[in-house]
């Protein structure tokens, strides 16, 4: 079949071809190849999402908690917005996905997990995993507790919510973004907004309540970066002490 006839084809079968998509850059080089196609996929963006997302992006769940969050602080300070909901939606969880990328190459290059390491190799698939999921929680935290006082109390609801274990990764994270450089202005994050400053505080607060019943501690094994453990994927065997669910 030739390019040229690809418009002419019925728009259940072009929805089927976004939804085959491996990711999204692939579904906005398809919609700008066709007037058709930009049309279809505006209208079926939310069924041409739920098929994407879970292989395109990472942490999924709580990566779609932040742009909820995002969200409703955005339908209060635009509340006449007009633009299609669901593309709006989606921009805003890619926006976050380049943001999580650009923070995890900084996070790489700070810890420069070869030169700790006997083979010299680079960090996984499943430490980036982990700094993401903890990259997307603080900030997602940061937007519920957004500006009043109900929205600090709910934040803190959620902090409260998370395992010992879950907090551990969350108040490393917390620390390492002293130490981030935070030049991200190609993808608009800025770790000394206040949406930041408000997730670290309330992990801070989660995390001293932790502390208090005595679960910050674990043996800390070689080699690890900073004496941080809760990432790496050698370390994981010292994190597993640390409970898994709420006492």
């Amino acid at each position: 079949m030739s390019a040229c006839s690809l418009p002419g084809l019925p728009t259940e079968i072009i929805c089927k071809i976004f939804r085959s998509a491996p990711d999204f850059s692939v579904i906005a080089a398809l919609a700008k190849t066709a007037r058709v196609f930009y049309y279809i996929w505006r209208k079926h963006a939310g069924s041409i999402y739920k098929a994407v997302a879970p292989r395109a992006i990472s942490n999924l769940a709580i990566a779609e908690r932040l742009a909820d969050e995002q969200g409703i602080v955005e339908a209060m300070e635009q509340p006449h917005g007009g633009s299609n909901k669901s593309i709006v939606r989606i921009k805003r969880l890619l926006s976050n996905m380049r943001c999580a990328s650009a923070a995890s190459a900084e996070w790489v290059d700070f810890c420069a997990i070869h030169k700790w390491r006997e083979d010299q190799s680079p960090m996984t698939s499943s430490e980036m995993l982990r700094f993401q999921h903890a990259f997307y929680s603080v900030w997602a935290i940061g937007f519920i507790g957004h500006s009043s006082r109900e929205d600090r109390d709910r934040a803190l609801e959620y902090v409260d919510e998370r395992s010992p274990r879950e907090m551990f990764s969350l108040n490393e994270f917390s620390d390492w973004t002293f130490f981030s450089k935070n030049e991200f202005e190609p993808v608009n994050l800025d770790f000394k907004d206040d949406n930041w400053h408000t997730g670290r505080e309330v992990v801070s607060m989660g995390w001293s309540s932790y502390k208090a019943r005595g679960f910050d501690f674990v043996l800390r094994p070689q080699p690890t970066p900073e004496d941080w453990v809760a990432f790496f994927d050698h370390t994981q065997a010292w994190v597993d002490e640390v409970p898994a669910d709420k006492c």
